[in-house]
């Protein structure tokens, strides 16, 4: 006979003979115990997708055909992570990405295990972004030999793709550019500290946690030539020297004059020389900032 055809519970069994006389024997009885394995339910695992880090909520039931519904041990566990917890119900932050199956066991008081029963999850793995350089490291404005910065990043996503980028200054109100990769003319950035923050998001509509760069952008001063008096005379003669320089974000700190023939001659904004050799000059006139910038 099957157990599965036997009610769960403790059953009598009696059992006699007959002989060739028809006469029985008397009965012969013996205890026999019918147990049930338990049920697990998955009630909800919530949300069912969800990227790493964030919080899940998984719940159960169980169930015990047995008059005594006691259940000992409750097993949750990962295709991916392993054993999960041993409680009915509780959260955790702590999954690795991936596509889980969640596994359920129940134990009851008399040490009888439930089929193991089963539900997807999906913990979508957050993309890392890395800013690769920044070209040059300072920006320079009013200068002739850098005039674009250019903006290299790249975005790592282990289980999808990048859909969107996502540059920011702290000193600009819009985006700088919504490319992996850009160039920008200097003069189109503010002078000052700027906070550089990189960005993508996946497929999944997640965007990753922010890359940090500090670029710093400068300005060089301007020099502005006054006078130059007389413009035309004889050896010997003092010559009137007059100019005077600016800078947008700092100050003028140093002055220089140079003569394609006599080479540097004078070092202030204003001044007078009479020691210039004869012949036809062409005369520069340049300004330092504090930041060491011509």
């Amino acid at each position: 006979i099957s157990a599965g055809n036997l009610t769960v519970g403790t059953h009598t069994i009696s059992f006699r003979v007959q002989d060739d006389d028809e006469v029985w024997s008397p009965w012969q009885t013996d205890t026999f115990i019918v147990r049930a394995y338990p049920t697990a339910n998955i009630i909800s695992v919530s949300p069912n997708s969800t990227s790493e880090g964030n919080l899940v909520s998984f719940n159960s039931s169980a169930s015990d055909p047995d008059t005594n519904e006691t259940f000992d041990t409750y097993r949750w566990r990962s295709s991916i992570d392993g054993f999960l917890s041993d409680l009915s119900a509780f959260n955790t932050t702590q999954l690795s990405p991936g596509n889980h199956t969640i596994y359920l066991n129940v134990e009851d008081e008399d040490g009888y295990w439930s089929l193991p029963v089963n539900t997807p999850l999906h913990i979508n793995d957050i993309p890392e972004a890395f800013i690769t350089n920044i070209t040059p490291a300072s920006g320079y404005r009013n200068n002739q030999t850098y005039l674009t910065v250019t903006f290299n990043g790249t975005v790592v996503d282990n289980d999808g793709s990048i859909t969107d980028y996502y540059w920011n200054s702290t000193l600009i109100d819009d985006p700088l550019s919504t490319s992996s990769s850009f160039e920008i003319a200097v003069s189109s950035l503010q002078t000052g500290n700027h906070t550089i923050t990189y960005q993508g998001k996946d497929d999944y509509g997640v965007w990753s946690p922010k890359a940090v760069y500090y670029l710093q952008v400068y300005e060089n001063p301007n020099s502005t030539m006054g006078s130059v008096s007389p413009q035309s005379t004889y050896e010997g003669v003092a010559i009137s020297f007059s100019g005077s320089g600016s800078d947008a974000d700092g100050n003028v700190t140093a002055y220089e004059w140079r003569s394609s023939i006599d080479g540097i001659f004078g070092n202030s904004s204003s001044m007078t020389n009479n020691s210039l050799s004869s012949g036809f000059h062409v005369i520069y006139f340049k300004v330092r900032d504090n930041d060491g910038l011509w």
